[in-house]
């Protein structure tokens, strides 16, 4: 959706027969071939390939009678790969069955080159027991091998006592000829075949110049060169890198990796002059060893080549989870010390980690998250948590030992140095991906001190651990520095098992964004989610407190007792408290409350009562003690920590298994308020009323609205109350339990998302009458997963424009800053000063189209033209992959005006039509004024 030049029609065929992608590493460039599966037609059909850079090539092979799998030879083109793809299948006289679009080639087309001479013997090169190349004793041999996605394995089968020379090179990267070949004498069947088991294999000691080759008879050496499938080398899921010129920015490398995660994993960053990595952060992505790095050259260009190699697994599934609080629990952060994946047998770990400026207690869980994808098992024993400089163990319990253990969940029995020994055993099948497991070690929080350097060991195994879209990354600040040029190249690859498995190297173009303009609205929202502990190294904190500060943040949703929030309240920043409360929820108010009164507690459509939600006909219509105390904690949470805003989230569902509350109470005031004959049992409630129960409760969750934001004037008259959950939709009544209408008299401030178009949002805007309204922008969804490709910067500029305008003025959300990289921010920042620089225009939001005419016509999601007295703001969007050129006249210009365009100044003349070219991606502004 991001990729305009790639979009396309529609056809529909006069034949339908079934095509399918065999896989979709069948669409990499350096694929051999392209595999279709295809269904059985009523004539002879044949399949083609197209690719296309600077001309299009074509390939075809006949499909099978009766269908089935077709292969298709890619057509040869320029090293590098092709620009991209398409396959078709054809009837015999041309007419097309299916046609695919256009796909961005994922891999690149590598050719392994160079000379090899051999000395003393004769010898024979091959990869993946193919290809094979005679290497004459004594003589200069070409090598000349395509490499394929995957794994390319090089064997060598020699004479031995013989000595190896020359020189090898995949592009303009040298494969070592002297490092990484492992060697035997009388190897098992598939020793010269991908997937093979080699770490056994003696290692041939490094050398300079020639390498001598094992005293035997025959000798079989071999080595790895893997080739990725994909081009994305940096998440989230790009293939280049956007960063904006003089900032600290996030630069966060995919560790990808070629069959199984290898044990022993370095990952090679070459970054050109001036950029230079600042710091790591170890809870934002891959724990890292201390970084190393070296100067080199390449290119004619001064490079620095950074060693990143993560302390504990490569992939992420399972963690260990560090949950910080204060005593009052109104801010409480989920911090994953580890995440651990693949298989290997049982290790020890240890990092380093600085609790929060809040902490005041920790509780640790060994955790299997829901809908994460994630299956295996993991194993964790002898967890322990120490002040760095101490050897007293806050977590004494983390071995699983002694009787409060026994007969508890998800703990097993091992042999541990032929003695039995106890620990936490989380499992999920793929069938179980969905699902939680977890077990909290500690029963009661432990006390703890803020902003404390803590040292968390543990000693854990893994079994097959797969998360499925997640992806392992190294999190890295980088000074960008000012380079001269408009965009710059980096590299990099990765070795394992001391280069015996070596990548061919990756090149990711770099653009050099303008600067971040650092100037925010004083009363638009522009307003940012975060993680308030995302982050563990102070470098990395005050890097992203300049980035919210750069971007033109002012609102934060989030903790205001952060590191980041002492940073960047002194610049203006203003806080949102997220009640920490899910539906109908008696914590944290009173978290015994149900244990008093079981009678209260909510019955869920599946007839289960409810252990944690009351039912809300108690709270709202029956004399209890538990509103009181709801009252009296907001009351008394904000006068301890006032924030500048209170939100309640309300994405609480009211026809799914869980909603609440199904029991007598609530359905006789249901039937009540429907004017029913009779009080309906739990089934006839859906089966014959779930449209008039969607609406009670809905009104009843409005109801409770009002009870909180009392609570909330009662504290500070003047503080905002809002409430966020879905667009105005039968979906977000039935999924959400809340309908605008009856919201808009209990919330100051309506905040929905994500991605709303025009319609949606002003029909949400409508709902709420005279409310003001604000939309959220998703830039990603999750921190720690890899499976799309996201917005480019213009892209998402243009989301976030559009958002402004759609709302009358009111700013936009956006989700969230773990997810953002150096186009996310830059986006920001230029929508927020453009707002800044004009804000009046916003504040008294008056947008009249008709003030001027646009050729070729422009729609409401592409062209705006805003006033403020006698004062017009035009602004013109192109969301297209090509430039357009477009004639804008101006209607009822007052005398004596002038017209000039942001951030150029070009001025024109208001009274004659302007002519403009648009950019793929750009937006102008044109101010009309004295």
């Amino acid at each position: 959706f991001h990729v305009p030049e790639a979009f396309g029609d529609v056809l529909f065929s006069e034949r339908a027969v079934p095509v399918q992608l065999a896989d979709l590493a069948d669409l990499a460039a350096s694929a051999p071939a392209l595999r279709l599966r295809v269904g059985e037609g009523d004539a002879p059909m044949q399949a083609e390939l197209q690719t296309k850079d600077t001309a299009v090539r074509r390939s075809k092979a006949a499909v099978p009678a009766g269908g089935g799998e077709v292969h298709v030879a890619y057509p040869t083109g320029r090293e590098g790969g092709a620009g991209s793809a398409r396959y078709e299948v054809a009837l015999a006289d041309g007419t097309p069955v299916y046609r695919s679009p256009w796909f961005a080639q994922t891999g690149s087309v590598l050719t392994l080159t160079g000379r090899l001479l051999l000395e003393g013997g004769d010898g024979t090169l091959l990869r993946n027991g193919r290809d094979a190349t005679p290497l004459p004793g004594g003589k200069r041999v070409p090598i000349s091998l395509r490499l394929e996605p995957g794994e390319n394995v090089i064997a060598l089968i020699a004479s031995g006592k013989t000595r190896l020379s020359g020189k090898l090179m995949c592009g303009a990267q040298e494969i070592p000829i002297g490092e990484g070949w492992r060697w035997s004498e009388a190897p098992a069947s598939g020793w010269d075949q991908p997937g093979f088991f080699a770490e056994e294999w003696r290692a041939l000691p490094p050398a300079k110049g020639r390498l001598a080759l094992p005293e035997a008879e025959r000798v079989h050496l071999r080595r790895v060169i893997a080739v990725p499938v994909r081009r994305e080398r940096f998440w989230p899921m790009q293939h280049e890198v956007n960063l904006p010129r003089g900032s600290r920015m996030f630069l966060k490398p995919l560790f990808g990796w070629v069959g199984e995660p290898p044990a022993d994993y370095a990952y090679y960053l070459d970054l050109p002059s001036p950029m230079r990595i600042l710091a790591t952060d170890n809870l934002d992505g891959v724990s890292l060893k201390p970084l190393q790095s070296r100067r080199i050259r390449r290119e004619g260009r001064d490079y620095t080549r950074y060693r990143l190699e993560p302390v504990g697994t490569l992939a992420g599934g399972f963690t260990l989870e560090l949950v910080w609080s204060n005593s009052s629990k109104t801010s409480q952060a989920y911090m994953p010390a580890f995440s651990f994946g693949g298989t290997f047998d049982w290790r020890d770990f240890a990092i380093e980690v600085t609790s929060p400026r809040y902490a005041e207690q920790l509780r640790v869980l060994c955790l299997k998250w829901q809908n994460r994808g994630i299956s295996g098992t993991c194993w964790f024993d002898d967890i322990s948590i120490c002040e760095k400089g101490t050897t007293e163990n806050i977590l004494p319990q983390g071995d699983f030992e002694g009787d409060a253990w026994k007969g508890r969940a998800h703990l097993m029995e091992y042999s541990r140095d032929g003695k039995p020994n106890r620990a936490c055993r989380l499992t999920g099948k793929r069938e179980d991906v969905g699902r939680q497991a977890g077990l909290w070690v500690t029963g009661d929080a432990v006390p703890v001190k803020p902003g404390t350097r803590y040292v968390v060991h543990l000693r854990a195994k893994g079994e097959r651990i797969v998360s499925q879209g997640g992806v392992g990354r190294a999190c890295l600040v980088v000074d960008v520095g000012q380079p001269k040029e408009e965009r710059l190249v980096l590299y990099s690859h990765y070795e394992s098992g001391e280069g015996h498995l070596i990548e061919a190297e990756q090149a990711t173009p770099v653009n050099l964004l303008p600067a971040m303009k650092g100037r925010a609205p004083k009363q638009v929202p522009i307003i940012a989610c975060y993680a308030s502990e995302a982050y563990e190294n102070p470098e990395v904190i005050a890097a992203s407190a300049e980035m919210v500060t750069g971007a033109g943040i002012n609102w934060l949703w989030g903790s205001n007792e952060s590191e980041i929030a002492r940073r960047v309240r002194p610049q203006g920043v203003k806080f949102v408290w997220h009640i920490p409360r899910d539906g109908y929820s008696q914590e944290p108010v009173d978290p015994e409350y149900l244990r008093r009164h079981r009678e209260h507690a909510a019955v869920q459509r599946n007839g289960v009562r409810s252990t944690r939600q009351i039912c809300p006909t108690v709270l709202l219509d029956t004399p209890n003690e538990f509103v009181p105390k709801l009252k009296a904690w907001l009351t008394q949470r904000l006068r301890e920590n006032p924030y500048d805003m209170v939100d309640w989230d309300h994405e609480f569902p009211v026809v799914r298994d869980q909603a609440v509350c199904l029991c007598e109470r609530c359905r006789k005031a249901f039937a009540a308020e429907a004017g029913l004959p009779a009080v309906p049992s739990l089934e006839e409630v859906f089966e014959r009323h779930e449209e008039a129960w969607v609406n009670f409760r809905c009104g009843q969750n409005a109801r409770m609205a009002r009870v909180i934001r009392d609570a909330v004037k009662a504290a500070n008259p003047e503080i905002p109350f809002s409430v966020y959950s879905g667009y105005e939709a039968a979906r977000t009544r039935s999924t959400y339990g809340v309908d605008w209408t009856k919201m808009r008299d209990a919330v100051d401030w309506g905040i929905a998302g994500y991605d709303g178009g025009r319609a949606t949002i002003r029909g949400t805007m409508e709902a709420l009458g005279k409310v003001p309204f604000t939309t959220g922008c998703m830039y990603a969804e999750q921190r720690f997963r890899a499976e799309y490709p996201y917005p480019t910067p213009s892209s998402w500029r243009i989301r976030l424009m559009r958002a402004v305008l759609d709302c009358d003025g009111m700013g936009f959300l956006v989700w969230y800053l773990p997810v953002l990289d150096g186009g996310g921010y830059w986006g920001i920042s230029w929508v927020s000063a453009l707002v800044a620089d004009y804000e009046r225009f916003f504040t008294r939001f008056d947008r009249r189209d008709d003030l001027a005419m646009v050729e070729p016509a422009m729609d409401e999601s592409t062209f705006a033209v805003l006033t403020h007295g006698q004062e017009r703001l035009a602004i013109l969007m192109n969301p297209g992959g090509s430039p357009q050129k477009v004639t804008l006249a101006l209607r009822e210009v007052p005398a004596g005006s002038r017209l000039a365009e942001y951030e150029t100044g070009r001025r024109h003349d208001p009274r004659k039509p302007v002519t403009l070219e648009l950019a793929p991606g750009e937006i102008k502004a044109l101010h009309l004024g004295k």
